[in-house]
């Protein structure tokens, strides 16, 4: 027994081995069944993102079964947001378009992880139906006070020119918080707001903001 995995060291075993579907519908599941729980409880519904690789989604039959899921389980596609790298995204790039826009049509949100980490050209994001974009930390990371911070500000301009939301991952300061305030960035995750939780403390979490009024 080795203890936990990481995904970068099990995703691609499991990619070479042919299980990378069965552990993507695995997650998708559990990840649902875990949102319809907490509809159930009466919480207000958030937005629940599912991370995958540009591969996991490229089965015949991914959309459909996620289609058959979400029926299921009478989960508002929209609050699924579907988190593709952008490294792994371009490797195949008119096959991963055919799946996106499947998916949003479905109703699904879209998301690049990683922003910034992966193709030179930009054309990508006006031809592919993506919703927001998550710039990676590295760059997040190099923001300091009395600077220019010239990549973030530029990536930050790429996204409210196009209409998509804005995702900053790894903040970590305070310094990097008022920085992606000030110019206008959407969202921000990182351990400055919170370290990852298990399910549970986010349902404590959850309740603490639940209205008065419900159920």
């Amino acid at each position: 027994i080795r203890g936990q995995v990481l995904p970068d060291e099990f995703i691609p075993l499991a990619q070479e081995a042919g299980t990378i579907a069965y552990i993507s519908q695995w997650v998708i599941r559990s990840a649902c069944s875990q949102l319809k729980a907490w509809m159930d409880y009466g919480l207000e519904p958030v937005r629940l993102g599912i991370n995958l690789a540009a591969e996991q989604i490229q089965g015949h039959d991914f959309v459909a079964k996620l289609s058959e899921l979400l029926h299921e389980m009478k989960i508002d596609p929209a609050l699924i947001e579907i988190e593709i790298t952008e490294s792994t995204m371009v490797r195949d790039l008119p096959a991963t378009q055919e799946k996106l826009k499947a998916l949003s049509e479905l109703g699904v949100k879209i998301a690049i992880d990683d922003f910034g980490m992966g193709y030179s050209s930009l054309s990508y994001l006006r031809e592919l139906p993506v919703h927001a974009i998550k710039i990676d930390r590295s760059f997040i990371a190099e923001i300091n006070p009395g600077t220019e911070n010239t990549l973030v500000n530029a990536m930050i301009l790429i996204a409210k020119g196009l209409g998509l939301r804005l995702v900053a991952e790894g903040v970590e300061t305070k310094e990097q918080l008022a920085f992606l305030k000030s110019h206008g960035c959407d969202e921000c995750q990182g351990y400055l707001i919170s370290e990852p939780l298990e399910a549970e403390e986010i349902t404590r979490l959850l309740v603490r903001r639940r209205p008065l009024y419900s159920v």
